[in-house]
């Protein structure tokens, strides 16, 4: 953890056995929670300086490859986590339950859309799933992208109305999300599509690669 002002280390994390896959803060940005190649999601307390985690989740059987910890009033009590053992599990920290989704296919990225009703996973072998957050329910599926070995992320457009999955062909793929037609794709980069984030308000998407660039896009459908 670095200070933003000084750009100083103010802090180290200790305790996965293997490589950290993917990080995240609650909504008063006091826990750190973090996903690894260990087959574990850690908690840790940013207000004290105990090296333990306060926390750990050990329900995979395979590597933790994305996290969700919601941003606003709306589940702020859960953690969503994706992984190659093909389920996301969504734990409920208040109640002490964890319900799991079984997608079959590897998950390699997650994202939860604006008003917190549907989850959105993107798993190997090209295909992107929208899921009821409550109940499981699959509600769409989104084909039109290559995804066979690289971890690759997906974003929801800032109005929720399109769902975004990156390739490694180098595109990124947009899709209405009701519908589930592309209605536009970008021949982004050279590599594969490594990281999405859609801007919050704007049509605005941020994209980064394997090819070492990362590039800022504008108009994109929102």
């Amino acid at each position: 953890m670095w200070d933003v002002a000084t750009g100083k280390v103010v802090r180290k994390f200790y305790g996965h056995e293997q490589r950290v896959n993917t990080v995240s803060f609650n909504f008063e940005s006091t826990v750190l929670v973090t996903g690894s190649y260990d087959k574990t999601v850690r908690c840790w307390d940013c207000r004290t300086h105990t090296r333990a985690a306060i926390q750990i989740m050990d329900h995979f059987s395979d590597s933790v490859t994305s996290l969700v910890v919601p941003s606003s009033q709306t589940g702020r009590h859960e953690i969503w986590a994706g992984s190659v053992d093909g389920c996301v599990r969504c734990f409920d920290l208040r109640a002490g339950r964890v319900r799991t989704d079984v997608l079959v296919d590897p998950v390699t990225s997650i994202a939860v859309s604006g008003d917190g009703e549907c989850l959105l996973a993107m798993c190997l072998g090209g295909k992107l799933r929208l899921v009821e957050k409550g109940g499981g329910t699959l509600l769409n599926t989104y084909e039109g992208h290559t995804h066979e070995s690289f971890p690759l992320e997906c974003t929801f457009s800032h109005t929720d109305e399109h769902v975004l999955g990156a390739s490694e062909d180098g595109a990124v793929v947009c899709w209405d999300l009701v519908e589930g037609k592309v209605v536009h794709r970008i021949e982004a980069h050279s590599r594969p599509v490594s990281s999405l984030a859609y801007h919050p308000s704007e049509t605005m998407l941020l994209t980064a690669s394997y090819d070492g660039l990362v590039k800022v896009w504008t108009g994109v459908p929102g």
